[in-house]
């Protein structure tokens, strides 16, 4: 009963293992008979292990993945799994750390197998006795040898597929969903026929595909397998390279942490992979397609948490969560939204806290740990597959940071994941599956698993010191990640042993460091080719079948109105909600018309001194006051929306892949603006009228006040767009106001004007000066 209350992420620690959430319910499924993956595994000349879910002639290993690993020997391999040599016929039982060791010496981890083995999708026997199966990616509902989906991005499913194995036909029904199931291209919403060879779309790049005749439903995944970089460079205009021969590549289900000093190229790296930045040589492949060439298609399979808190601060941190999770999956239903937030908010600790305003860093709300962790958790929600942290721990402590890894490390199980961290401690360091390493210039000195980076760095300074190979135990008793930075930047000293300085492109005196990046390139370029030398190829599809493409909608998907609706309508309500929090902005909108409407009626309130008395009848400074009120309107409308986007600039960019319509974004913001700039025309109009005795045409100026602050409105967003900080903003204010109290007529009179502003004028007056000019164009 205590496992079934974890919630997805939590950990029991015992001693020094751990056990995830997602480790137990592999165990209790197994247990169960719903969650067991094989596949079979064949060898070609070039010693290249493919991957195949069907067996074939060629095929020499069978693998199960259960309780424990069983390999079967279907032919002779010449390879060693725990020192049992793989003849045919052979069983043999591992556990995922082991290792397949060919006879070149090169190695297959088994985890690494399973994890490639679960991306392909299951592939389901149909029981004789059975003839009605549950389907769900939730293994609390089904039984033993119903069909448990792969984890998606479609939110609980639970169908129920009932087959005829001698007619060879069966019929699907939708218990739940949310969104709709198409079998074909029709969308089925209770029960549907099928047919032998028919195709069930769950979600985006995942299909079931029922074989009635050979009893077998086949589960299709075609999502983000691998990300893989090849020779990526990038030089910024005027500077260093900040990207220098950047290669490796990442699978689904690791953790990486990108390590390495400041300026050495860490964040430029995620930008180049979020899509933000395209390098200037080299490729991106997600599922071996390039990034670039089809951007628009894999983007929204990338997710940039950048280093700043991006998310409202006049919202609270349920709100934040809610509108998150509405834009990044509108196909979801309210109910399965509000689940998925109340799971989230437990998981990050935020459950207490879920009413509270986030506020901005100047006036805290939230400890710095709790901002973290909210800015984590508004991605935990989307569909992506390759999850981008930019420094998530910097001005943590400690403990903190623990908490906010471990949190993205449950994001890790089914996704790939990339962190920067400037230099983690040996406990974090050691949550990581695979380090990366960058030195000055964006150069890649180390990528591999934490000990394996360990061992290598204590094994160079072993050789710099004593001038031979360390053997044995290379990183017994090193467990500080620091000590690596120590080796890669050991200062140059001269013959008494003291540090020699050197000035660096700050004129600054650093320390001269030994060794030179190039250095540690060219060594790791040496260690790596022994390496890939050890580490056998594993191909997932045949030599001559293509990568399978990214799980891009389909060409004649139509628009679904529903979610488009979701989006239109969280965008509204974000944009209003933030708004009307903001109580400066609330008491200005409701204190600067009236008074603004006093000064104005108050100047212009002319009395005769003859009678002491004013009178609207012979009141000349009526047509002034319209023009002010028409100012006042484009003032207003300006100074609300003038610094709006520059405000979500942040937010923008973390939603930049996300496929947030652009218009829904600018109407969000124009008809929220403009109905609070109504308001205050409205609140002017009424005090302005009232003191002058402007009777009966309260909606004639209104309504011209607010086409004006419409037109204000646009003209702040316009600005807003351009510019990059409040401030520069504030400066166009007066470059749109003055033109317009100059050339609008009230203070100068059009006739009394330049003539020259006559553009008719202007050429008339050029042409009688210069009489030469049309006698020679007649010639």
């Amino acid at each position: 009963g205590a496992f079934c209350r974890m919630y997805s992420g939590q950990r029991i620690v015992l001693g020094e293992q751990v056990l995830t959430y997602q480790d137990l319910a592999y165990y209790f499924n197994a247990k169960k008979n719903v969650s067991l993956t094989q596949v079979y595994l064949s060898i070609d000349n070039d010693d290249e292990v493919q991957l195949e879910k069907v067996r074939t002639r060629e095929s020499v290993l069978e693998v199960k993945f259960g309780l424990k690993v069983q390999v079967r020997a279907l032919k002779a391999v010449d390879a060693l799994l725990n020192g049992v040599a793989l003849r045919a016929g052979t069983v043999a039982e591992a556990s995922l750390d082991d290792r397949i060791v060919f006879h070149n010496d090169s190695e297959l981890p088994l985890g690494d197998l399973r994890r490639r083995a679960r991306a392909l999708g299951g592939r389901f026997q149909l029981k004789a006795y059975k003839s009605s199966y549950l389907v769900s990616n939730n293994p609390s509902l089904l039984d033993v040898d119903d069909i448990l989906l792969s984890p998606g991005t479609s939110g609980e499913v639970l169908l129920k597929i009932l087959c005829n194995y001698e007619a060879k036909i069966g019929k699907l029904e939708v218990i739940q969903a949310d969104r709709p199931i198409l079998v074909g291209d029709v969308a089925v919403r209770g029960t549907q026929e099928l047919r032998d060879g028919d195709s069930i779309r769950i979600d985006t790049g995942q299909v079931l595909r029922c074989n009635f005749s050979e009893r077998i439903i086949e589960e299709e995944r075609n999502i983000i397998s691998s990300l893989e970089l090849r020779d990526v460079s990038h030089r910024f205009r005027r500077s260093e390279s900040s990207l220098d021969g950047i290669s490796f590549h990442v699978s689904r289900g690791e953790m990486v942490c990108v390590m390495g000093a400041s300026g050495c190229g860490k964040s430029t790296l995620m930008r180049a992979i979020a899509g933000q930045l395209q390098p200037g040589q080299g490729e991106i492949l997600l599922n071996g397609q390039s990034l670039y060439t089809q951007l628009d298609e894999l983007k929204r399979f990338i997710s940039y948490i950048p280093q700043d808190d991006a998310f409202d601060e006049h919202l609270t941190i349920e709100e934040n969560l809610e509108f998150a999770a509405a834009i990044r999956s509108p196909h979801l239903s309210s109910r399965d939204r509000t689940r998925r937030i109340e799971g989230k908010l437990v998981e990050l600790g935020l459950s207490e806290r879920r009413d509270s305003v986030v506020g901005s860093p100047v006036q805290k709300r939230l400890s710095g740990g709790e901002r973290k962790r909210l800015n984590i958790g508004l991605d935990m929600i989307s569909s992506a597959d390759v999850f981008l942290f930019d420094e998530p721990t910097s001005g943590l402590s400690s403990k903190d940071s623990e908490h906010v890894i471990d949190i993205i490390r449950s994001m890790a199980h089914n996704k790939i994941v990339l962190v920067t961290i400037h230099q983690p401690n040996s406990k974090l360091f050691q949550m990581f599956s695979k380090a990366l390493l960058l030195d000055k210039g964006g150069k890649l000195v180390f990528y591999g698993t934490p000990s394996e980076m360990l061992g290598y760095f204590a094994a160079a300074e072993h050789e710099q010191h004593f001038g031979t190979e360390l053997g044995g135990c290379p990183a017994c008793g090193t467990t500080r990640p620091e000590f690596i930075f120590d080796v890669l930047e050991t200062p140059l000293r001269d013959l008494s042993g003291d540090i020699i300085y050197e000035e660096n492109s700050r004129a600054q005196f650093v320390p001269a460091r030994r060794f030179s990046p190039d250095y540690w390139r060219d060594k790791y370029e040496s260690f790596r080719l022994l390496q890939d030398m050890r580490q056998v190829s594993l191909r997932k599809t045949p030599p001559n079948t293509p990568p399978p493409a990214p799980a891009a909608p389909p060409v004649t998907a139509k628009i679904r109105w529903r979610d488009e609706w979701t989006q239109l309508r969280t965008l509204l309500r974000r944009t209003f909600l933030s708004k009307l929090r903001n109580r400066g902005n609330i008491v200005l909108t409701a204190l600067v018309p009236p008074l603004l409407a006093l000064l104005v009626g108050w100047a212009l309130y002319f009395t005769d001194d003859a009678s002491g008395e004013y009178d609207f009848a012979s009141a000349f400074h009526i047509p002034t006051y319209i023009f002010i009120a028409l100012l006042v309107a484009l003032f207003l409308a300006l100074m609300n929306s003038v610094d709006d986007i520059i405000r979500d600039r942040v937010l923008l960019n973390r939603e930049r892949n996300l496929d947030v319509r652009l218009p829904y974004y600018i109407l969000s913001k124009f008809s929220t603006l403009t109905l609070f700039t109504a308001i205050q025309c409205a609140l002017f109009v009424l005090v302005g009228n009232h003191i002058l005795e402007i009777r009966g045409m309260f909606w004639p100026y209104f309504f011209f006040m607010v086409i004006t602050a419409a037109s204000g409105t646009c003209l702040g967003l316009v600005i807003s767009s351009i510019v990059s900080d409040s401030k520069t903003a504030a400066n166009f204010v007066p470059l749109v106001l003055i033109p317009q109290l100059i050339f609008g007529g009230a203070l100068i009179k059009y006739e009394e004007m330049n003539r020259d502003l006559d553009l008719k004028y202007t050429f008339s007056s050029w042409f009688k000066r210069h009489p030469e000019i049309p006698s020679k164009n007649r010639d």
